[in-house]
């Protein structure tokens, strides 16, 4: 891992703890301590994904994608994500029906239904397979067009505010959720070209006094209940989702740790759902605890299993391709 991208690889890290958080925290085991979890998803659920996505933007840009050829993009993408998406859905469905012996019609619905319509974590991957398709349509008009990216990126926020209530913001293969992100990305896939840009430094200031002003008033909305204003993907919701993310990227904080959690953050993302049920099982009925070490050691625990899950499948070519999606022995 280069040092120039320490910062970027610890946001990933960032990013998918607060993920893995946030999907662990709902547990009816941690009821006692509910209403302080309750707090921190709301405040954190507009930064979470979007984060995510900002991150894979940069690395779109970084990785020079535009100049690769459109179908090999598609391939490679496919790959790298599909390949390894369905390989998730179809273990899970197995190990449901065989390990678990779960029959029941609902069971080979939702099966299907995952191809096309990505139940719990997995549209995260859909949409942007989507989006990263799409973009690379839009190369010709950001290389040949002054300010398109700015227009591109206005326009799409304000396309998905406004048609978020529409049939347009469906579950097929997450279009919805791809329109969602789309802003996210078009900021992180332009963020270095902002950097060098003189407006740099004042849309810093502007970012962060936006996103500290916004997440204040989370807390205010929350304990007086108005918490719809800052739901997940409401305007103010992405309005602050947009300025953290911008003054997340501009701060540059770095954590070699996390950083190297980062680094995994695919597998601990996509395989969640085996890892977290065996770390589930390990803290609640085995050391029967609860509260929250309980949850700090399940977040810790399925961690720890997703990097082991790509360590292990790293080793070798089929399971490399199936389960990372990987077709070279390189990180």
């Amino acid at each position: 891992m280069k040092k120039i991208d320490y910062h970027i690889e610890t946001l990933r890290g960032v990013a998918i703890l607060l993920i893995l958080f946030l999907h662990l925290s709902v547990e009816r085991e941690f009821n006692s301590i509910k209403s302080s979890l309750d707090v921190v998803s709301y405040v954190f659920t507009n930064i979470r994904i979007p984060l995510f996505t900002v991150i894979s933007g940069y690395f779109y840009a970084l990785l020079k994608c535009d100049e690769i050829d459109r179908k090999k993009l598609i391939s490679s993408k496919s790959m790298r994500l599909l390949v390894p998406l369905y390989f998730a859905i179809l273990a899970e469905f197995l190990v449901e029906r065989f390990v678990l012996n779960k029959n029941s019609q609902t069971l080979y619905e939702n099966f299907l239904g995952d191809f096309f319509y990505a139940n719990g974590h997995y549209w995260f991957v859909q949409a942007i397979f989507l989006i990263f398709l799409t973009y690379r349509l839009t190369y010709f008009l950001r290389q040949k067009t002054p300010y398109f990216t700015l227009v591109f990126f206005v326009a799409t926020t304000l396309f998905y505010i406004f048609a978020r209530n529409t049939a347009l913001n469906t579950n097929f293969f997450s279009i919805g959720g791809a329109l969602y992100l789309y802003p996210y990305f078009i900021l992180g896939a332009s963020y270095r070209n902002i950097q060098k840009s003189n407006l740099y430094p004042s849309l810093f200031v502007l970012c962060l006094t936006l996103f500290v002003s916004l997440f204040i008033a989370q807390f205010y909305c929350y304990f007086y209940g108005a918490e719809e204003l800052f739901a997940k993907r409401s305007t103010l919701g992405i309005l602050l989702g947009i300025t953290a993310c911008f003054t997340l990227l501009s701060i540059k904080f770095e954590s070699k740790f996390i950083a190297w959690i980062g680094g995994f953050s695919f597998a601990i993302y996509l395989y969640q759902s085996f890892t977290s049920k065996v770390a589930k099982v390990v803290i609640f009925n085995v050391f029967d605890m609860d509260g929250y070490l309980a949850l700090f050691l399940i977040i810790a625990l399925t961690t720890a299993l997703g990097i082991l899950v790509h360590i292990v499948a790293f080793r070798y070519s089929l399971t490399r391709r199936l389960v990372l999606g990987l077709t070279k022995r390189k990180k």
